[in-house]
């Protein structure tokens, strides 16, 4: 575990808890001052791992994989509590911003542990199972409570959310500050789109429909079921058997079971545009190779999801 930049902690307790102490004894001693704290839990990512503590509360279920992975939560929300409970002694929860989110949805690759239903897909799909996660914002010197904010946003818009929240001009290209949006200031959307790319698949977002390119594949997945062996290289950035174009309406379709790009070029034709001219932004060749690869199936066909 690294402490800082400069020092190196070997760790033998269960890492989540090791974590919530280090956490609640800087908010201990920094809480004189304006502080940044951020907390990446390695928990509830494999290796599932857990112990009796938490393992007690949940001897109730059979499937081992799925026990391991509730007592894993289990530890995640005592976590937040501990970390809440510090700032409340402190004096300085309500003038505390406090953001808790997930970076991915539940893994296909995790002995069915969790689900994402009644999403579709997992971790590395553009699928809302994929990308779409829990993002809960806190401040009550700031921001209403119990309320649900309607509107796309990014994990990326916290660069430009914590610069303001901290008096600061906003950076980055990619960053809205949410803070507007959230307490009501500004009544409108901090996108007109949401764009991914992990070449040479891609896809994009506006309030209502979402667009996905994947490559075709002619590799079956019942023959691949793990990750595929990919070139020394890396796996090229071309389409050579084509790509699939996927449409889906989030409105009214949530699960994103009905293909709608065939009927509707319109909406195919402008999300596409939206992502040209974001991407023309970008980077021309990834900046790292693409190693990693599995197989997908959607409405028939086999695709490639690189990651």
């Amino acid at each position: 575990m690294g402490r800082g930049l400069d020092e190196e902690v070997v760790v033998t307790d269960y890492l989540t808890d090791r974590f919530t102490t280090e956490a609640v004894d800087f908010i201990e001693r920094r809480s004189g001052a304006p502080f940044f704290l951020f907390l990446s839990h390695k928990t509830p990512h494999t290796p599932l791992q857990a112990t009796a503590r938490y393992l007690d509360r949940y001897r109730h279920i059979d499937h081992d994989a799925t026990r391991i992975y509730a007592a894993m939560v289990a530890s995640l929300d005592d976590s937040v509590g501990a970390v809440v409970g510090a700032l409340e002694r402190q004096g300085i929860r309500e003038q505390t911003l406090i953001v808790f989110l997930s970076d991915n949805g539940c893994a296909e690759y995790v002995a069915d542990a969790c689900s994402n239903a009644p999403l579709r897909g997992h971790k590395r799909y553009f699928h809302e199972g994929g990308v779409r996660v829990p993002f809960i914002v806190s401040w009550p010197d700031r921001l209403p409570e119990g309320t649900v904010f309607e509107h796309p946003a990014s994990s990326l818009d916290l660069m430009d959310t914590f610069l303001g929240a901290a008096g600061q001009s906003e950076v980055g290209d990619d960053s809205v500050n949410l803070v507007p949006y959230l307490d009501g200031t500004d009544g409108g959307a901090p996108h007109d789109y949401l764009f991914w790319r992990a070449e040479p698949n891609w896809a994009v977002r506006d309030e209502r429909w979402k667009l996905i390119h994947y490559n075709r594949s002619d590799l079956r997945k019942q023959d691949h079921p793990g990750r595929l062996d990919p070139p020394e290289e890396g796996w090229p950035n071309d389409s050579p058997s084509g790509q699939i174009t996927l449409l889906y309406d989030l409105r009214n379709d949530p699960s994103e079971t009905v293909n709608y790009a065939a009927g509707r070029p319109d909406v195919v034709g402008r999300l596409t545009e939206a992502w040209v001219r974001w991407n023309a932004g970008n980077a021309a060749e990834p900046i790292l190779p693409a190693f990693r690869s599995i197989l997908a199936e959607f409405h028939g066909e086999t695709v490639q999801l690189l990651f």
